[in-house]
């Protein structure tokens, strides 16, 4: 009697796992790589970043920022010379696999346009450049929790050498 319903949930796993591996297939076909001169590589959504190659990396501007952003925040991500940027980096988390050295900074209290943030965070290649990835967001509500930043930096490569 209490095996009865089993059917039932190995009809419902299935069905789950069949939406997530659909999911899973629609995010990998808008997934696009960005190879810079560098050697850094980008992997990205098209459909959530729009892209344009710079000197030292990549900008990007999110297409999916609700109404809620008085303007479209960008992301920067940069492979620069040095063993470590400058300045205090009193946040570290795993992410990826690898450790990313990070400072949220709270800049101005933006009058009408709200709060501005900034995300400034970094991981190291080799003993003599590293990652960076830097994202300035304004918000007339609460802190912004910077993903997209977050999995476009999980997406960036080091140069292989």
């Amino acid at each position: 009697m209490k095996y009865r319903y089993l059917p039932l949930l190995g009809c419902i796993l299935v069905c789950a796992c069949s939406d997530s591996q659909h999911v899973r297939s629609e995010d990998q076909r808008n997934m696009h790589t960005l190879n810079h001169p560098n050697g850094m590589s980008v992997r990205y959504n098209s459909e959530k970043l729009s892209a344009k190659q710079e000197q030292s990396g990549f900008s990007f501007v999110d297409l999916t920022v609700p109404g809620r952003y008085r303007f479209t925040p960008g992301l920067e991500v940069s492979l620069d010379a040095g063993s470590e940027p400058s300045g205090s980096w009193p946040k570290s988390k795993m992410l990826g696999g690898r450790r990313v050295h990070y400072r949220l900074e709270t800049l101005d209290d933006g009058g009408s346009g709200g709060r501005e943030y900034e995300l400034k965070a970094w991981i190291p290649c080799s003993a003599d450049r590293y990652l960076s990835i830097q994202q300035h967001v304004q918000s007339e509500w609460d802190t912004p929790d910077f993903s997209a930043a977050w999995a476009l930096l999980i997406g960036t490569t080091c140069p292989e050498h």
